[in-house]
């Protein structure tokens, strides 16, 4: 539930929950008594709250609440910073908001465990960055922080990642991308199945490989080289592939 009696405001975070799988909005409600109204009818997820609202604000109606529903404060505000964590509300968002800093607002969310049955599976998020996991390979997606955004990049899309010390560059069918993000990090977050560590700097898609030798292989329109480390798991996995 969205509650906030600015319209374009409301409409930022709407948006923004239209963008997470597994979420949707419920209602957008204008004031405090609407929201009372329909929190007394229907079982709410989560409340985004406006704190300035006409009549009753957000945090006279988060004290009415007993904790019975999470919520993220979101004002123009920073006063009520302390006030509203005292009241032990989930998060506290600052207009205007970005999506980088919603997003880890949802991630609290999920952190919390109160998941409504329909999200997904887990959410697991490294600073700025986050792994949406689902039943299927193609809804899972990564998002990494590309010139101050949160870029999100399908996982079934990404060929091969290489190594820059602290940062990566994606490579997929569509783009390269350079994000602040350390390989290893990627090898143990992205599914095992669907991606393999062939040499110190490379990850790949097995399933986007087309021929291999003992030391090298070819993917996409690159020949990248396989570690000795790497090459009895790399070989087992690319025959199955290539079966």
């Amino acid at each position: 539930m969205i509650v906030d009696d600015e319209v374009p405001a409301a409409k930022v975070i709407d948006r923004y929950i239209r963008q997470i799988p597994g979420m949707e909005v419920a209602a957008i409600c204008k004031n405090a008594m609407e929201a009372i109204q329909l929190l007394n009818s229907t079982t709410i997820d989560l409340v985004f709250l406006d704190i300035q609202m006409p009549g009753i604000t957000g945090l006279e109606l988060v004290k009415t609440l007993n904790h019975s529903v999470p919520v993220i404060l979101t004002t123009a505000y920073r006063d009520y910073a302390v006030e509203g964590f005292e009241l032990n509300v989930l998060d506290y968002l600052v207009k205007p908001i970005s999506f980088e800093r919603f997003f880890k607002a949802i991630g609290k969310v999920y952190q919390t465990g109160n998941l409504p049955v329909n999200t997904p599976a887990s959410w697991q998020e490294n600073p700025g960055h986050g792994i949406m996991e689902f039943k299927s390979f193609d809804e899972m997606y990564l998002y990494v922080r590309v010139d101050k955004k949160m870029k999100r990049v399908w996982l079934r899309d990404i060929v091969y990642i290489e190594s820059m010390g602290d940062y990566v560059k994606i490579f997929t069918n569509q783009e390269m991308i350079i994000t602040y993000l350390k390989i290893g990090y990627l090898e143990k977050k992205l599914p095992q199945e669907h991606f393999l560590r062939i040499h110190r700097s490379y990850l790949i898609a097995p399933n986007q490989v087309s021929a291999f030798t003992t030391n090298t292989l070819e993917i996409g329109q690159k020949t990248l080289p396989i570690g000795g480390s790497y090459k009895k798991n790399t070989h087992k996995r690319l025959e199955i592939h290539l079966a």
